[in-house]
């Protein structure tokens, strides 16, 4: 069976589906608006970090980093010196949407591992399993731009701009939009969003070290993959001599 066909049954609900976890829509955030997994040098180490790259007026080759640096809640975490300009995705909240929620709705339902087919054909199974629905979530994110400067670059020639940098995420993140998500398979997953506003985040502690900034608000109709597959069994072998089920 080829990969595009396994897909296929996991999309019909007749093959083990992936799951999907907050730690997916962290990534999926970072990833819809054009962050891409990158290896770079950093203190002399090779590590993998999100960067969106190749946005027009923003030049990051001065500070040695081959995009804009995107990073989830804390860059202390990540940086040792911080960086700018930069992209911070923040987590505020996870609530249920009830109006989503309808319990007890099955979304696939395939042999389970042990099963063993009765008929000729192979299509009935002996044990089967059932996955519940996924409960629905709505996730609430805030996206910050910082940088030094709003549209001309310092004297060494470093493009550290941030009206470019904001344009290109509200490119991606407009009033009504989408997330894209992984699943554990691998599998692709699209969840509507909407953007309700952005904010000015400037910090002018002294004319020297002022920090130019945006936020953004997202709020994403996502779900949480939270029960476990149901395992039942379809037959049972009936006792010819006392003729009840065992």
């Amino acid at each position: 069976m080829s990969a595009q066909q396994a897909y296929e049954e996991r999309r019909r609900g007749t093959k083990f589906p992936g799951v999907v976890t907050v730690r997916d829509f962290d990534r999926g955030v970072m990833e819809s608006m054009g962050a891409v997994l990158t290896p770079v040098n950093l203190e002399r180490t090779l590590k993998r970090r999100y960067f969106i790259t190749n946005i027009p007026g923003v030049n990051m080759e001065a500070a040695g980093l081959p995009g804009v640096p995107v990073v989830f809640s804390y860059p202390e975490d990540v940086y040792s010196n911080y960086r700018i300009p930069i992209v911070v995705v923040r987590r505020d909240s996870m609530e249920p949407a009830l109006n989503r929620f309808h319990p007890g709705m099955i979304v696939a339902r395939y042999p389970a591992p042990t099963a063993l087919p009765f008929t000729a054909d192979g299509r009935n199974f002996d044990r089967m399993r059932e996955q519940e629905q996924a409960v629905p979530f709505d996730f609430s994110y805030t996206i910050t731009i910082e940088g030094r400067y709003r549209g001309t670059g310092d004297s060494k020639g470093q493009s550290a701009q941030v009206l470019p940098l904001l344009m290109h995420v509200m490119r991606h993140y407009q009033p009504q939009t989408h997330v894209r998500v992984r699943d554990s398979l691998d599998d692709p997953r699209t969840y509507r969003a909407e953007m309700s506003g952005v904010s000015t985040e400037d910090e002018v502690f002294e004319v020297s070290d002022r920090t130019i900034g945006f936020s953004m608000s997202l709020r994403v109709e996502g779900e949480l993959d939270l029960n476990a597959p149901v395992e039942y069994f379809t037959v049972q072998q009936v006792d010819a001599t006392v003729g009840e089920y065992p």
